[in-house]
């Protein structure tokens, strides 16, 4: 019996240090999507977020009426995608997702995988919506403009993805990149959109317009193909229709503070602040090495007690 029990307290030993050497993900304290200009027409955008230690929240704001302000449509944003939190199963307590306009919109979510907790405000009169956290756990908030709102910037995570869909309507595209580098700010990469242009023509064309901005560090923008678009870069594949897109690899760590994109009206574009990482658990190399000689051992020891079984 003693002689089991110290095997017993032995396998707790290393299954507790292995999930102690388990790799934690960490990501963006805060994010945010500003909304620029007035609402053009009543068609709806997307807005959707994955926090680390929740399941992602996809939403449809539908609210949206021709000429709403900027303020009034980052409220209706962080209203809808409040309701679609809570839709989800996510526990946000006392969370009130329509609050009288001159109040500010404040919602605290709780019951992350490991404890993790998000909060979501938009502050009156504000044009953005700040999903954040003091323990880093946002990992991708994703707008897409439902080939309707022309302009969306987003503050930021380590990495932006982002795609133009020309929807047959030829015109030029910006994106504006802020920053903290000195001098012009922001710095404004151009692309004119042919109407029968494919989706990696569009992408390729504004990751060349962005790799000639002068920098130092350079801001490195990549083109990837259709089927990119999956987790870990982005949890809300759908948004990219299938088709290609761009990626910002370094925003961050080039002093890149908002990525800012404006289209024709009618073409499509999805925005996403991206951090790059999953939340499903990952043992370290030490923890791996430990868990092979562990099942080597475990393996020995059975080979071994088979065949004084066999021999008795």
């Amino acid at each position: 019996m003693a002689r089991k029990a110290r095997r017993l307290h032995w396998v707790i030993g290393v299954l507790t240090f292995l999930m102690g050497g388990s790799e934690i993900v960490r990501a963006a304290s805060s994010q945010s999507e500003h909304f620029p200009v007035p609402a053009p027409t009543s068609a709806p955008i997307g807005i959707n977020l994955k926090a680390i230690g929740f399941r992602p929240v996809g939403c449809q704001v539908n609210t949206l009426v021709a000429a709403d302000a900027p303020a009034v449509i980052a409220r209706k944003a962080a209203s809808a995608l409040c309701q679609c939190i809570l839709e989800a199963g996510i526990s946000c307590p006392g969370a009130v997702c329509n609050p009288v306009p001159i109040s500010p919109l404040a919602v605290t979510c709780i019951g992350g995988l490991q404890g993790e907790s998000f909060n979501l405000t938009q502050t009156a009169g504000s044009d953005g919506l700040e999903v954040g956290t003091g323990f880093g756990n946002i990992a991708n908030l994703n707008c897409t403009n439902n080939n309707n709102y022309p302009d969306i910037r987003a503050d930021l995570a380590a990495r932006v993805l982002l795609q133009v869909r020309s929807n047959a309507i030829a015109g030029q595209v910006n994106v504006r990149i802020f920053h903290n580098q000195g001098g012009q700010n922001p710095r404004i990469a151009s692309f004119n959109v042919g109407a029968a242009d494919s989706s990696q023509t569009i992408a390729n064309g504004i990751r060349d317009a962005i790799n000639a901005l002068a920098f130092s560090p350079d801001v490195i923008a990549v083109t990837h193909p259709p089927s990119d678009a999956s987790v870990p870069l982005t949890h809300f594949p759908a948004t990219y229709f299938g088709q290609y897109f761009v990626e910002i690899t370094n925003a961050q760590a080039a002093g890149v503070t908002d990525v800012e994109v404006v289209v024709q009206s009618g073409q499509g574009f999805t925005l996403e602040p991206t951090e790059n990482v999953n939340d499903i658990p990952t043992l370290s190399e030490w923890a791996m090495i430990i868990l092979t000689i562990f099942l080597l051992g475990s393996g020995y020891w059975l080979l071994r007690r088979q065949r004084r079984s066999a021999l008795a």
